[in-house]
């Protein structure tokens, strides 16, 4: 079964995920984390 958190949790990781993500990978020139009015997080990345 999922583990549903808050997202304020849900947020703080996906932040530390991205960054990571970025260190990773120097192609990725830009990162965006977006929230939307449903409580869902989106990211976009610019090569």
């Amino acid at each position: 079964m999922p583990r549903f958190i808050h997202f304020d949790e849900a947020y703080s990781a996906a932040i530390e995920a991205l960054r990571g993500w970025l260190s990773e990978n120097p192609a990725i020139s830009e990162a965006l984390l977006i929230t939307d009015l449903f409580g869902k997080l989106r990211s976009r990345l610019h090569v």
